[in-house]
């Protein structure tokens, strides 16, 4: 009994392995059980195998184009025989060789390949988010997204009005500033003339921030937070009856709002 289920178990791990050389599962068990009972007849190896006869046959003529199954004559009778185990191995350099000839082909076909989409390529990938699950969402895709960056990398540029946001907002966003923190991610932030940027200003150094309010004689208003991290802008409403924002995924888009971050940033003095 317990030799019976050692062989069951290394037949399960052989057949698993040959799926990995490509060998379809009727085509590994025929292939093993070839080895263990040498040339026979396809009934007789479609019996061990524990196959149909009809599967077996089909199975068997794939396993003969792979060069892992010969045919011979005994008495007037067609049976199929194994090939020499070390024929697997040739199998499988063959493979390794058509596998490293199609990733070449591949790489050689991309720009045709890119020129038959046109624009498609370079169209923006947008998301939308809402409520506080939704809000949090996005904020959690910055940190996904910076964090894969190498460390001087690591910028989110900001505009915020700092608002009032609800209990359960406020307490995320004090976890998210401390894997922030943790991720060494930094933050770059222009905010306008208010008492809770001020505030802010005060611990801007332990938030890894560097931050610049804006001049007082520009009442411009942000009633949204913009973000700009990475290939991605995000767009937040944080106002507790208008939870919202969208994110786009954009080489250009990203790149041009990071420039009119930086022309913001330079017209508003340390």
């Amino acid at each position: 009994m317990y030799q019976l289920t050692c062989r069951a178990v290394l037949t399960n791990e052989l057949i698993s392995q040959l799926g990995l050389l490509g060998l379809s599962e009727n085509e590994a068990k025929l292939f093993i059980t070839l080895l263990e009972v040498g040339a026979n007849p396809v009934s007789v190896v479609a019996r061990k195998a524990e196959v149909t006869r009809t599967t077996a046959y089909a199975a068997l003529e794939t396993l003969m184009n792979k060069g892992l199954v010969s045919l011979v004559e005994k008495n007037g009778i067609q049976q199929y025989a194994p090939v020499s185990t070390q024929m697997l191995e040739r199998y499988a350099r063959e493979q390794r060789d058509h596998a490293e000839a199609n990733l070449k082909l591949v790489r050689e076909m991309m720009p045709q390949l890119k020129s038959l989409t046109g624009e498609l390529v370079m169209a923006p990938k947008v998301k939308y988010f809402e409520g506080v699950e939704g809000i949090k969402n996005i904020y959690q895709d910055t940190l996904e997204v910076l964090g894969q960056l190498a460390k001087e990398q690591r910028v989110k540029y900001a505009y915020s009005s700092a608002p009032q946001v609800s209990d359960e907002l406020r307490d995320y966003l004090d976890h998210y500033i401390e894997e922030r923190r943790r991720l060494k991610i930094q933050i770059r932030g222009i905010f306008p003339d208010t008492s809770a940027s001020r505030r802010y200003i005060k611990s801007a150094k332990r938030l890894l921030a560097l931050v610049r309010i804006m001049p007082k004689d520009l009442e411009f208003r942000f009633d949204a937070e913009i973000s700009i991290y990475g290939d991605k802008v995000a767009i937040m409403s944080l106002k507790g009856d208008r939870l919202h924002g969208v994110i786009v995924e954009s080489l250009e888009i990203s790149a041009t709002q990071r420039a009119i971050f930086e022309l913001a940033w330079r017209g508003c003095g340390k």
